[in-house]
């Protein structure tokens, strides 16, 4: 019996353990620091040729950006069928013949109808973005003490509304990046694309770089109705 009782206690112990309270959180100077320490900053770590060489873009012939409708916002015209009625009656990309709108990774495929915008970057342009992908990070100064870094996942939600694609030699669209500007958060097809340094401002200076480019949906614009009849601001980056 004696015995028993300890090993109760023990157990008790344990488990009062695992079970004590998360830390508070960081005073305003604390924040103040992991702020600042998370801040974007641009280095020269990797030189544009061994930027080049990271999969996919050394696989590459030609890295487009696009958009594609995504899915059905709030406000916009359609049945109860989820079916898109058009403004006007105008015929529009991304949208097949009885209005339903069209996923371009539905298919082993990418289905390139699907896209409402496509540029196809210049060699000067995929050099740039490989620069904010891969030199432009976190300050990395000395956080408080008791203080972890964490990266900040994004929002619960996944609307993507943009990608980067990318071709071989072939005409193939062997790798791609989905990307959802509105929630912050991305997928990687596959998943051995070479990951990319992350900062507090990294989302806003990709989003910048298509919207610079002439992407404006999904970059600038999630409303069909306000992408059409807005102008751009175009942001040099």
């Amino acid at each position: 019996m004696l015995l028993l009782v300890i090993c109760l206690a023990g157990f008790a112990q344990k488990k009062r353990k695992l079970m004590q309270p998360p830390p508070p959180p960081p005073t305003a100077a604390q924040q103040k620091i992991i702020d600042y320490h998370d801040d974007c900053v641009h280095r020269d770590t990797y030189t544009a040729k061994q930027r080049l060489k990271f999969y996919p873009f050394n696989k590459a012939t030609q890295v487009i950006l696009a958009s594609f409708y995504g899915p059905l916002p709030n406000m916009e015209p359609t049945d109860t069928a989820g079916v898109y009625r058009p403004v006007h009656g105008l015929k529009l990309p991304g949208v097949d013949t009885v209005g339903k709108l069209k996923d371009p990774f539905n298919s082993k495929k990418v289905d390139y109808s699907a896209f409402m915008e496509q540029i196809t970057l210049t060699q000067s342009q995929v050099t740039k973005l490989t620069d904010i992908f891969y030199n432009i990070g976190i300050r990395n100064t000395p956080l408080p003490p008791g203080v972890l870094e964490t990266a900040d996942p994004g929002a619960s939600c996944f609307n993507p509304r943009n990608a980067i694609l990318f071709v071989n030699a072939k005409g193939d669209t062997f790798a791609y990046i989905e990307i959802c500007f509105e929630c912050e958060r991305f997928v990687l097809y596959p998943e051995k694309i070479k990951m990319w340094a992350w900062c507090d401002d990294k989302w806003t200076l990709i989003r910048n770089y298509f919207a610079a480019r002439g992407i404006r949906w999904g970059a600038i614009f999630l409303n069909r109705r306000t992408y059409k009849h807005k102008k751009v601001d175009r942001i040099k980056i």
